[in-house]
């Protein structure tokens, strides 16, 4: 027998028997609790006035760049979510109505957001665009156990037509304190 074959054959005997010794004597490996509320039918509340962790949020297009401070106000009710910031992105108030997709033109701009609850996050998914350009947003809405952290991250892409096609991806990480 060659040493290949046999260091194959240990290491498919210490599997089979690793496998059958945890089925025996363990009934499932421990699961560490996520940092985030989770559950099939919770909806958080993100209402409060947040304050931007500046060192764990940031913008990667294509280098990871660190954001301004801001401070982010968030209101929330049973059918809508509205939200207003500081900085020039979002100055002013925007609102996600949470039960049902909006499907819209502004000024020549086709307008789509889809929220949706998943495992405690509000998941959602937002397109505008043109013949010229378009860009998608996917962005998960998440809050700590404890209610003081709130987290808001996914990816941002711009598509333009002309004068060639081109495309921008921007992942987003952005890590808030209650205030």
């Amino acid at each position: 027998m060659r040493l290949v074959p046999a260091l194959v054959l240990a290491a498919v005997l210490a599997a089979v028997s690793t496998s059958v010794l945890l089925s025996v004597t363990s009934r499932e490996p421990a699961r560490r609790e996520p940092d985030f509320v989770a559950s099939r039918t919770a909806r958080p509340d993100f209402s409060g006035t947040w304050i931007l962790d500046v060192e764990r949020s940031w913008v990667a297009a294509p280098d990871r760049e660190r954001l301004p401070a801001e401070t982010l106000v968030v209101k929330q009710t049973a059918s809508a979510l509205s939200f207003e910031g500081d900085n020039r992105e979002l100055a002013r108030t925007q609102t996600i109505a949470l039960d049902s997709p909006l499907r819209k033109t502004v000024g020549g701009m086709a307008v789509a957001v889809d929220p949706q609850w998943a495992d405690g996050r509000l998941l959602v998914a937002s397109w505008l665009g043109n013949r010229n350009f378009s860009r998608s947003t996917h962005l998960t809405w998440s809050i700590s156990r404890d209610g003081r952290k709130l987290t808001i991250n996914g990816t941002q892409t711009d598509r333009r037509a002309h004068p060639n096609e081109t495309v921008s991806v921007a992942e987003i990480m952005r890590v808030y304190r209650k205030q």
